[in-house]
């Protein structure tokens, strides 16, 4: 649904951004400096590239590969990181 959707970039956009002030925070300067651009960046990409496009895919396999049995499952799982999760994290 579409408020799934919503409520996933926000959530995305909000975990990437934290984790790359995570990373700023553990920089050996003193005191550690604060990236805006890489903040903007991250958010960016975790709210427009990543959420909507897992949202898809998710919502694909699920509809492709329907059932809660271990063999579906397993299908899923398989097909999500033998064919897409290459894909996805080469760009």
């Amino acid at each position: 649904a579409a408020g799934d959707l919503g409520c996933q970039v926000l959530i995305e956009g909000r975990s990437m951004s934290g984790g790359s002030s995570s990373d700023e925070a553990k920089s050996k300067e003193e005191p550690p400096k604060f990236d805006v651009d890489r903040f903007a960046k991250f958010t960016f990409l975790g709210g427009v590239l990543v959420a909507p496009t897992l949202h898809v895919w998710y919502g694909f396999l699920g509809r492709t590969i329907a059932g809660k049995t271990l063999t579906a499952t397993v299908q899923r799982v398989s097909v999500d990181q033998f064919l897409f999760a290459p894909c996805f994290i080469a760009t």
